[in-house]
């Protein structure tokens, strides 16, 4: 995924289950990334059970698998 985020730029980013927020930390400079998991491990997490649908707009979804 950071791979994939490192060349573009803009995107609003919801990192579900980001453990400690490595998404954030590599691409914060280009992009707007949310870390949300069951426990915030650090400061750039936000700890969360679940989270209400469409609360971002205008994004899109990329999920590996």
């Amino acid at each position: 995924m950071i791979r994939w985020c490192q060349p573009r730029s803009d995107y609003t980013i919801g990192d579900f289950g980001c453990g400690e927020a490595k998404l954030a930390e590599a691409v914060s400079d280009r992009h707007t990334v949310y870390s949300f998991d069951h426990l915030a491990i650090n400061d750039n997490a936000i700890a969360c059970d679940a989270l209400i649908p469409g609360q971002f707009h205008n994004t899109r979804r990329i999920q590996n698998h």
